[in-house]
């Protein structure tokens, strides 16, 4: 049998579970919200970490901080210079334009890839080989995950892009995995940017370095060569996946601010439950 105060005890849980009840709900799925928001961005994490590995195939990089329509400031001069020299292999080359077509203002990508930086596209749809055999000669883009499902394109269809010379359709060639931007982004070739926009800028360079090269003598180097030019940086493969790490870490620092706030206010009305049921026992 049992004892008299276990009986009342007992007894009180059960006549106050109706208002603690709720509070205790609360709490329990505040904290499983936490879990499972923490294991989401956990997870997408290593994605993006896994995609970076993939996507960043050169060792070093040349590039210039870009907002927006900032201008490209890294010329041909360079470019040459820098593709002269005997430890350095092979350069890839980056430009970023906002261009005007069908379906609005379009992010556009212009790239040129030695066979190296070709491995980093993961082709979700279409012919990795086929698309990189007709990737400088033809009016050919690829578009990423998101912007193909933004503006609902398939493998063979076209995005008009309205150049200094007039439209031009670019056929859709394939759909590559990507992490970058959730508006999307649509990719050509920088032989094809080049010859409908006539401008031979990029706004970043992939630097591939000679087999036996030290790669911290060359980034010295680099950061020698372009000691005269401004807004510009070398930043080395680790560096720059560091650095994209940190800026995911940072958008998502909000999500683990509010996943506190709803635990401690759940805890709060718990307690402001317990405390209710004490000062009602105290008058008793």
């Amino acid at each position: 049998h049992l004892a008299l105060a276990e009986r009342m005890a007992l007894r009180s849980t059960s006549r106050s579970m109706g208002r603690i009840g709720m509070a205790v709900a609360a709490l329990m799925a505040a904290t499983a919200t936490s879990i499972g928001v923490g294991i989401m961005v956990a997870s997408f994490r290593v994605s993006v970490s896994d995609w970076l590995d993939h996507l960043l195939r050169a060792d070093l990089y040349v590039s210039q901080s870009f907002e927006g329509r900032a201008p490209p400031v890294i010329g041909r001069e360079i470019s040459d210079a820098l593709s002269s020299r005997a430890d350095v292999f092979a350069l890839s080359k980056v430009r970023r334009a906002i261009v005007a077509s069908e379906q609005g203002e379009i992010r556009v990508t212009a790239y040129e890839l030695p066979p190296a930086a070709r491995k980093g596209f993961l082709f979700l749809h279409g012919d990795a080989e086929r698309v990189w055999s007709r990737w400088r000669e033809g009016d050919v883009a690829i578009v990423s995950e998101p912007f193909a499902y933004r503006h609902e394109l398939q493998v063979g269809d076209a995005v008009r892009l309205n150049t200094p010379s007039g439209p031009v359709a670019f056929e859709v060639a394939g759909v590559y995995s990507d992490y970058g931007s959730d508006q999307g982004a649509l990719a050509v070739s920088l032989a094809r940017f080049r010859r409908h926009w006539r401008d031979a800028r990029v706004h970043g360079l992939g630097v591939y370095p000679s087999a036996g090269t030290d790669h911290h003598v060359l980034k010295t180097e680099i950061e020698r060569l372009l000691a005269q030019t401004t807004n510009l940086s070398v930043w080395s493969n680790a560096e720059l996946k560091a650095q994209s790490l940190a800026v995911f870490d940072r958008t998502f620092t909000i999500t683990e601010v509010l996943t506190v706030f709803a635990t401690l206010i759940a805890a709060l009305g718990v307690f402001n439950a317990m405390m209710a049921l004490h000062l009602e026992r105290e008058r008793k």
